[in-house]
């Protein structure tokens, strides 16, 4: 059977108001091998080897980079909406090198491990300021529905209760039906992010 894994599939830690990101090169590669550690207990992998950082690639970027690692590797592989990976089906005594490849290409080419972070405050704020001002509007330019938001303070006691709150894109997505067609289109249209929500490390290889 055929399954699928996601970029932020590691536990979510929440953070406090006073903090921001990590901003060493150590730092990010602590959270970095526990997002491998995490991976290889999910994969079944007892001793996974040691594998060389090749590009930590964006997130939206993150399900294709892994789709052409496993192919480099002699496994197929598709993307799937929301930055998943779905594995073809292989014979049950593949399955371990299955497991083994995902590892190494989620190794090789990580996304930005501080996603398994909740946002520290004061970029939850910023981003959900760029929701509200430039993502909607886009958005409703394209002719899909963004949701009403909420006021802040709500929108950040759901945030970081759960990591899910108002977001016009997957309003508009869950609207039309969960239309891959529509969710495309305004992923390819509109941006996601507040700018500098991720600053680059010096350090590492983007």
């Amino acid at each position: 059977t055929a399954v699928a894994c996601t970029a932020t599939e590691a536990p979510v830690e929440t953070a406090t108001a006073d903090e921001d990101w990590t901003t060493t090169t150590d730092q990010w590669m602590s959270l970095y091998r526990e997002m491998l550690k995490f991976r290889a207990e999910g994969g079944g992998l007892v001793n996974p080897p040691d594998v060389e950082i090749v590009r930590v690639v964006p997130y939206e970027e993150w399900a294709q980079a892994q789709v052409d690692c496993l192919a480099e590797q002699g496994f197929t592989a598709s993307t799937l909406p929301g930055g998943a990976v779905e594995y073809a089906d292989v014979p049950a005594e593949q399955g371990p090198a299955l497991n083994l490849a995902a590892y190494v290409c989620a190794a090789k080419y990580p996304y930005d491990v501080r996603r398994d972070q909740r946002l520290p405050e004061k970029r939850a704020i910023a981003q959900f300021e760029f929701l509200k001002s430039t993502v909607a509007p886009c958005v409703a330019e394209l002719g899909y529905e963004p949701g009403e938001p909420p006021s802040l303070q709500t929108w950040l006691s759901d945030y970081n209760a759960t990591g899910n709150a108002w977001d016009p894109i997957a309003e508009a997505w869950q609207a039309s039906g969960s239309s891959h067609e529509v969710l495309m289109e305004i992923q390819s249209e509109c941006p996601r992010e507040a700018p500098g929500l991720y600053p680059e490390i010096e350090g590492l290889n983007y």
